[in-house]
């Protein structure tokens, strides 16, 4: 088993919120887990072009990320991206 990842002070108490979102998926979820990847990729300060490429994701979509346009992301697609910033849930 990996071992575990230690959250940034920014994102402490995140990991019990993801883990009640994959359990009962809804748009608030959806949300929390947007907030989480958003808080994540803005406490690393990168931009664009570098969470695109982090993520292995076309430009647009991170926009549409930080923008938090939750109907463009899926739960599943959200939780892959957390997981891809080093956050398992």
């Amino acid at each position: 088993m990996g071992q575990a990842t230690t959250a940034p002070a920014g994102l402490r108490g995140v990991s019990d919120l993801l883990f009640s979102t994959v359990l009962a998926p809804t748009p608030q979820h959806r949300r929390a887990l947007m907030a989480a990847l958003i808080r994540v990729l803005d406490c690393r300060r990168l931009g664009i072009p570098r969470a695109a490429a982090l993520l292995a994701l076309p430009e647009p979509r991170v926009r549409a990320l930080m923008r938090a346009d939750v109907d463009a992301f899926t739960t599943e697609e959200l939780v892959r991206l957390l997981d891809a910033v080093g956050i398992s849930v």
